[in-house]
């Protein structure tokens, strides 16, 4: 009884150690008065999932418990939330016993150790709680292509890297930059990919919801969508090449005029873009900034004098937040070429 006494105190004093003590009910007034014993557990406060445990206990009371008694064992985790019973344990001549364990499940881990009480000797219960951390897994969020046009399809893929799919449910959420309302995904077990359509750039949020054993956890990334856009110019007398790029031909009397379609958004503008070519290189001119009607329609007017044998080009552009919105990605039409003559 010393040995099993020393080795409950060593563990009692240890930093992880939970000491539990349970003993019976009290008799009803008009029974005799059986003794209650007393049930002590020694477990420890936390271990990891998978790992073994020993809880060592001892039932104690003035007339002992005889050696051989059984004492029930159940254990009640998240997966098994109404108890599962365990091997019954055997106390020994001194009132020791053990209960051997296995750690699958995470979350608290009761186990309830039960005398079922004798002619002479009350029923008693004691429970120990061990806390079992759940198992953290990595979870990565991809999607392709990652810049695309607008309204168009783009493929998820959510992955959990350092396990094999460990069940429960991944959810990908979609919150688009623009109005439209935000969408939840749900995967089923071993599904991993999905297909959403962008049609304004989109934060997704892949979540996983976490099981009985494994940790939720969640992962980020964000598709870009770019805007539909072009210019066109008018009143040029003719459109030829020069060298390989193609010029379109203006007098020097007329006065350009270019009308730009982007794709419609409330209160956006897009900004035209002027260079003129000096010195060898393309430097910039000016710049213009005209709000798109309903249609995404914008018509600007290149006044003023015109020199002959200048080369200009001119490009609109959605700009987020220049553009009087961020529901897209920044976004260049090719460069419109242009040139004055006589």
């Amino acid at each position: 009884m010393q040995k099993v006494r020393a080795a409950l105190t060593v563990l009692a004093v240890a930093a992880s150690a939970v000491v539990v003590v349970g003993a019976g009910p009290a008799a009803a007034d008009d029974e005799p008065a059986l003794e209650a014993p007393t049930i002590s557990l020694v477990a420890p406060a936390t271990l990891p999932r998978n790992t073994s445990t020993k809880i060592l206990g001892t039932i104690t009371a003035t007339r002992p418990v005889p050696a051989g008694t059984l004492l029930a064992v159940t254990r009640t985790d998240p997966e098994s939330p109404a108890g599962v019973a365990l091997r019954p344990s055997t106390v020994d001549a001194k009132g020791a016993f053990f209960i051997a364990d296995t750690m699958v499940s995470g979350g608290d881990l009761v186990y309830r150790v039960s005398y079922a009480g004798s002619d002479v000797l009350a029923p008693a219960t004691a429970t120990a709680t061990i806390k079992v951390p759940l198992t953290p897994v990595r979870l990565s969020i991809e999607a392709n292509p990652t810049t695309t046009p607008y309204n168009s399809g783009v493929s998820v893929t959510a992955r959990l890297s350092n396990v094999a799919y460990p069940g429960g449910v991944i959810e990908i959420h979609a919150d688009p930059y623009g109005p439209e309302p935000a969408r939840r995904i749900t995967l089923r077990t071993g599904q991993s990919s999905v297909q959403v359509r962008a049609v304004h750039s989109l934060s997704l949020t892949a979540k996983f919801l976490g099981t009985t054993r494994f940790a939720p956890t969640s992962a980020k990334t964000v598709v870009q969508t770019r805007v539909a856009v072009s210019t066109v110019s008018t009143r040029q007398y003719k459109t030829a090449n020069l060298g390989t790029v193609s010029y379109a031909h203006f007098r020097k009397t007329v006065h350009p005029y270019f009308t730009t379609t982007m794709t419609p958004y409330p209160h956006r503008k897009q900004r035209l873009q002027f260079q003129v070519h000096s010195g060898g290189a393309w430097k910039p001119w000016k710049n213009v900034d005209l709000p798109l009607n309903t249609v995404g329609k914008s018509y600007y007017t290149l006044t003023g004098s015109h020199s002959t044998g200048v080369f200009y080009r001119v490009r609109a552009a959605y700009l987020p937040g220049t553009s009087g919105d961020s529901v897209n990605y920044t976004t260049y039409a090719p460069y419109k070429y242009f040139t004055f003559t006589k």
